[in-house]
């Protein structure tokens, strides 16, 4: 299971991405990543297979990202300045 470290060392690995508060991480100013508690609608979705704590919420462009590194870049890019998002598909190929 991934830890709280581990979306901090993925976030930090985004270009201009920082951690504006405690488990709160953006791009630039916009908000990609946060932890929140799971809301009443949360629990009556999930039922007995509700987790324990805090959960990691993201801006994503569909939910279909299943992998803690991909969620997390698709937030990134979902919220970068297009130049920026761009460069950084350019030198990840």
């Amino acid at each position: 299971m991934a830890t709280w470290d581990d979306v901090t060392r993925i976030v930090e690995g985004l270009p201009e991405t920082n951690e504006a508060s405690p488990r709160d991480w953006r791009v630039r100013k916009k908000l990609i990543a946060w932890e929140r508690p799971l809301r009443k609608t949360d629990y009556a979705a999930l039922g007995a297979d509700a987790p324990d704590g805090d959960i990691l919420g993201a801006r994503v462009a569909d939910e279909g990202v299943t992998e803690l590194e991909e969620l997390l870049t698709e937030a990134w890019l979902a919220q970068a300045p297009k130049t920026l998002a761009k460069a950084f598909l350019q030198n990840d190929n």
